[in-house]
């Protein structure tokens, strides 16, 4: 599927997924391929859209097709002893495959010391280069009407949250940790398609919690009822990630794709 770009573009979650919707709202100008089989993407995407730089979410398992960079985010709120194979855990290769990594990226560094996990990495692979990485609060804006809400409206008010991500507990320690009095906690499976009886449910613990406003993050709202209209203040957290080294990070990269570009 691919999705055009454009400043009105609108895509549906439910037909390309929740995560390729959110980046083409806030992506709008990039041009978004959703397919299983990465080489016919890339094709699609430098036939149609003359592209010279193919940027891949979950793309370090596809052998078959050539990277010029395979990047790797870890958590460091989990364990390397958690990280089991698939089905049991979320991992699909064993720790080994970070051997094949050329970059390594630490994440939520702002919940945790990175150093006890940049150790175990480094000795799996010395030449990796390894950047670290904090989950930034950038705001609140209305599930219902997409306006900012200042967050100080919020900050020293009861509040539920709810969401359906890879890690719900580290999204609740970054709400308190950034300010939020968070009183009720729901947690659903990765990339939930919400239900209303569900939906309901979440208002009605947020209500017998006394929260006076609901939180839960940008992803989550791309799979509530189109046509649902929430009875309470509902707002997603807006994030972003923030690389500790990022002028090395950037001076990084750009030297990697201008190096791809001449050996092309």
């Amino acid at each position: 599927m691919v999705l055009e770009p454009g400043p009105d573009r609108v895509a549906d979650p439910g037909e390309v997924g929740d995560e390729p919707a959110a980046l083409a709202r806030a992506l709008p100008n990039v041009p978004i391929i959703v397919s299983p089989d990465r080489l016919r993407g890339g094709i699609i995407g430098e036939q149609r859209f003359q592209a010279t730089v193919h940027l891949l979410d979950d793309g370090f398992q596809h052998l078959a097709l050539y990277r010029d960079l395979d990047v790797v985010l870890l958590d460091i709120t989990r364990a390397l002893s958690d990280l089991a194979l698939l089905p049991a855990g979320r991992w699909r290769e064993p720790l080994s495959a970070l051997r094949r990594a050329h970059w390594v990226i630490l994440t939520r560094t702002e919940l945790g010391d990175a150093a006890g996990l940049q150790g175990p990495v480094q000795a799996m692979n010395p030449r990796a280069r390894i950047f670290r990485c904090a989950t930034k609060f950038a705001g609140l804006v209305d599930a219902r009407t997409g306006l900012s809400e200042p967050s100080a409206n919020l900050l020293r008010k009861k509040v539920a949250a709810f969401c359906g991500i890879g890690n719900p507990a580290a999204f609740f320690a970054d709400l308190r940790g950034w300010g939020f009095w968070v009183v009720a906690e729901s947690v659903f499976p990765d990339h939930h398609v919400y239900r209303r009886h569900e939906l309901d449910n979440i208002f009605a613990l947020s209500r017998s919690a006394g929260a006076e406003a609901i939180l839960t993050t940008q992803k989550d709202v791309m799979n509530l009822p189109p046509d649902w209209d929430a009875p309470w203040p509902l707002f997603a957290c807006c994030i972003h990630p923030e690389i500790e080294e990022k002028m090395e990070f950037e001076r990084a990269l750009l030297a990697e794709v201008e190096a791809a570009r001449r050996a092309n």
